[in-house]
């Protein structure tokens, strides 16, 4: 099978590499059309893209010029992230194949704009087949585009880093790997968020942590990884908001191996997401399937995990992320593995998917 994956490459980690390496160890031929690649810049693109009105649509064309050079002999091409460019690009991608699968991601949708919207619209509708990663947004993709209800399913990614997770908890307690990332042995270490957009609201967050006692505050470590979607005065003004909180923190920015990233969830006693939109983001799900106490947005669709017996604390406020975490806090124990994470790995493992992405290619 001959298979070209559509996408941003650079923002497509770890979803897009793993799904290439899956797809090769079954035989699958693969190729990668990177439309942050706009290929030899001419000098008449050059001179326009110094001229602010001109760059997007001399962008697109350069990618349509990209897209014309490929052979038209792909079994599959699959869109991944799908940006508004993709309306003007489906026409062009769906003569590489006989069939174009598009995959949304969660923000691609959720957090479109009105124009975004319509254009994301004609790229579905110039689509076979629609895929997406959760029952719920399934449905809000239905209730908006109610033409593609015969067209779309739910396709979950796999998640090596479950493997990675179980590897580590294997070979090294709580403590230690706390100790190899520098982080306190004796607090409660709660991670919040998982990136540095301010989609995550850092903010809510830090005003939970702000309202906590004396004494709890005395207990709690404060995580708050921004490897990646944040900008330096945003960090800056996330940590002068945590200097006023006297809770200890530490802000993670630089990139983390895979290894690390995974040891952070395990580090974790309780992992707070209350960004305003989510699908099934990996970093909530590594953070379940190593046992971190899950407090989260009442909002998010998470009702896949509550039906396999995942508990969720859900809030809406600072106020009730502080008794969330001030309620349960005198519980905490050492780390063992939570009684749902077979039904976890069942759910988010690449053993568990690579074959609804290859059912849909077919």
């Amino acid at each position: 099978m001959k298979i070209l994956i559509v996408t941003s490459y650079s923002g497509s980690w770890p979803y897009v590499p793993e799904l290439l390496e899956e797809l090769k160890k079954r035989g699958g031929h693969t190729e990668v059309f990177d439309i942050d690649d706009l290929g030899p810049l001419g000098l008449a693109a050059k001179i326009a893209f110094n001229v602010p009105k001109f760059r997007y649509p001399v962008s697109v064309a350069l990618l349509r010029r990209r897209l014309a050079r490929l052979p038209t002999d792909f079994d599959v091409v699959n869109i991944h992230f799908v940006y508004p460019v993709y309306r003007y690009l489906a026409s062009s991608l769906k003569r590489r194949s006989g069939k174009l699968v598009t995959t949304i991601w969660g923000s691609d949708f959720l957090r479109a704009s009105p124009s975004d919207l319509r254009a994301l619209g004609q790229t579905l509708s110039a689509s076979d087949v629609v895929t997406t990663n959760n029952s719920e947004i399934l449905q809000r993709l239905v209730a908006h585009y109610p033409e593609i209800r015969e067209r779309v399913r739910v396709v979950r990614w796999g998640l090596r880093s479950l493997d990675v997770i179980t590897a580590l908890q294997c070979s090294e307690s709580q403590e230690q790997v706390r100790r190899k990332l520098e982080l306190p042995v004796d607090r409660t270490i709660v991670t919040c968020g998982y990136n540095g957009g301010r989609h995550q609201q850092h903010a809510m967050m830090i005003d939970a942590l702000a309202r906590m006692t004396p004494a709890m505050k005395a207990r709690v470590f404060a995580l708050f990884p921004m490897t990646y979607a944040a900008k330096p005065e945003y960090r800056r003004e996330i940590a002068a908001l945590l200097d006023s909180s006297n809770v200890q923190y530490r802000i993670l920015d630089n990139q983390l191996s895979l290894e690390n990233v995974c040891r952070l969830r395990i580090a974790s006693d309780y992992a707070l997401n209350v960004q305003t939109t989510d699908s099934l983001s990996a970093s909530i799900q590594e953070h379940m399937f190593a046992g971190s106490r899950m407090v989260v947005g009442k909002w998010l669709p998470y009702s896949v995990f509550e039906k396999i017996g995942v508990p969720l604390r859900k809030v809406a406020t600072a106020e009730e992320i502080c008794a969330a975490l001030e309620s349960t806090l005198d519980t905490a124990a050492e780390r063992s593995r939570p009684t749902y994470a077979d039904r976890i790995y069942e759910l988010a493992s690449w053993s568990s998917n690579i074959g609804k992405w290859l059912e849909v290619y077919q």
